[in-house]
């Protein structure tokens, strides 16, 4: 199995944008299904693999799954600002977008 590397150079605003795409967005969905690692690279998640190719799936999460982190995300008491979104646990919001983003 290979050793993958996730670099995330986003803003948590930038990374929301993306999430929200997920969510909602035919068109983007379909542009990551198809190149998964230059779309998201512009978006400033590099994906890398020790070696071996990655084997994606084309299938991406549902978009009501990806709504539902969101909401979730956006509504956790942790999470939330007077913004909606300014994460106090940078760990934790990280490790949400690892999530969305693979």
């Amino acid at each position: 199995m290979p050793e993958i590397t996730v670099t995330l150079n986003l803003s948590q605003q930038d990374a929301l944008e993306v999430a929200k795409r997920l969510a909602r967005d035919d068109d983007f969905r379909a542009q990551v299904a198809m190149n998964p690692f230059e779309t998201l690279e512009q978006y400033g998640i590099s994906i890398r693999s020790s070696g071996e190719d990655i084997g994606f799936s084309p299938i991406l999460p549902p978009k009501h799954v990806v709504e539902e982190a969101l909401v979730n995300i956006t509504e956790a008491s942790e999470f939330a600002s007077h913004e909606g979104f300014e994460s106090q646990d940078m760990f934790a919001f990280w490790i949400f977008v690892v999530f969305v983003a693979t």
